[in-house]
């Protein structure tokens, strides 16, 4: 598994901004267009990734796995990510979570049967100011209630 000659142009041109002994700072920009191309992560691509750069697969596998941006699995068309941090705990993410396990029918982590939505929990987000929150895709959802979430979900599908 490599990149499509396209996206092959694209890193070319994403490497060319780092010099040589910093060329791992591509790394992030790189996974990205995996993601992009992929639809997430996978282990081949990984090592693909770390002999382009020169690193190991190891250091590609911590990077990916850190943040929440990145899938490291085939996900749903739609991926919610349920902030359960402390702010949004204490205003309601586990009533959050639970409609979601209610509605979609699948527990965190699973993905639905037609493959629309996959169903997350992270621990920050960054917004807890408008606790409970979630992050729908690349997008910020934020003040959840019950009403807010049917909306949400009636819109995808």
């Amino acid at each position: 598994m490599t990149f499509s000659p396209e996206n092959r142009a694209r890193f070319d041109e994403i490497v060319r901004r780092f010099p040589t002994p910093h060329r791992r700072a591509a790394l992030l920009p790189a996974l990205w267009l995996v993601q992009e191309q992929e639809g997430y992560i996978p282990p081949r691509m990984m090592e693909h990734v770390a002999s382009l750069l020169g690193i190991s697969p190891a250091e590609v596998l911590e990077t990916a796995s850190y943040y929440n941006m990145f899938k490291l699995a085939p996900g749903g068309r739609h991926h919610f990510q349920i902030c359960t941090n402390l702010a949004c705990a204490l205003r309601g993410a586990r009533v959050v979570v639970d409609w979601f396990r209610a509605r979609l029918g699948i527990e965190v982590g699973e993905v639905t049967a037609d493959g629309r939505f996959m169903l997350s929990t992270v621990q920050c987000l960054g917004s807890c100011d408008t606790a409970p929150m979630m992050q729908r895709d690349d997008r910020y959802e934020e003040n959840l209630t019950e009403a807010k979430l049917a909306a949400i979900v009636e819109s995808l599908s």
